[in-house]
């Protein structure tokens, strides 16, 4: 995959990532506003958790599921929640990555595997 590629792929899951948190339900909880997005790409998918305060965005991208580990940030001053987006989809692009060459193998096993089945090889 080249370079051109890649961002243009990145770029897409930014706006993704950001129809979700604007276009989605928002909660109030207690002191906060919280909002749980799922957003997926191909062979992987992640939980992107905003939670919006006075003073601060954070933001929890949720890999648990895929066997990889919670990534944290929190984003406060100008331009907070484009930030954060960015921030998020760079994360999600990262995970989908690992999940993509820890799969490779297994793809091409069950490709071949179909094949074989239904008498192609």
């Amino acid at each position: 995959m080249t370079q051109k590629e890649e961002e243009r792929i990145i770029n897409r899951i930014r706006k993704g990532i950001g129809r979700c948190v604007t276009g989605c339900k928002w909660s109030f909880r207690g002191t906060s506003f919280v909002s749980d997005t799922y957003y997926g790409l191909r062979d992987s998918c992640v939980w992107v958790k905003f939670i919006a305060t006075f003073n601060y965005v954070k933001v929890c991208v949720v890999g648990e599921h895929n066997g990889l580990a919670n990534c944290e940030k929190t984003f406060t001053g100008d331009d907070v929640l484009s930030d954060a987006i960015m921030w998020a989809a760079d994360k999600f692009w990262e995970m989908h990555q690992i999940v993509v060459a820890r799969i490779a193998p297994y793809k091409r096993g069950q490709e071949e595997f179909i094949r074989a089945w239904e008498g192609r090889i």
